[in-house]
């Protein structure tokens, strides 16, 4: 959820999507990791289709699993319908997301 927050702010900013998670603006006052719960770094994609995936393996780091070694996956809508940038809007996160 914290990387998600910091996509938002970096968008707002720049106006564009970051290139990599290291681009991201550090906020004080919070851990500003981009690091899975086993200090993996979240897997961050953007296709040619506008969907931005935050991923992680899970504890083993291999794709598949179940428990606690099953994969950890969010997609959201890197653009509206209208063609604008839709991470510059707080509600991104519940609004852009992929079910």
């Amino acid at each position: 959820m914290e990387t998600s927050v910091r996509i938002v702010r970096y968008a707002q900013a720049n106006k564009r999507l970051p290139v990599a998670l290291s681009d991201l603006p550090m906020r004080r006052g919070y851990v500003n990791q981009t690091s899975d719960g086993w200090k993996r770094p979240l897997r961050y994609t953007i296709d040619t289709n506008g969907i931005l995936s935050l991923s992680s393996f899970g504890r083993d780091g291999i794709p598949g699993g179940s428990g606690d070694n099953a994969d950890m996956h969010k997609s959201y809508h890197a653009w509206k319908p209208d063609g604008t940038l839709w991470p510059t809007e707080e509600t991104w996160l519940w609004d852009a997301e992929i079910r």
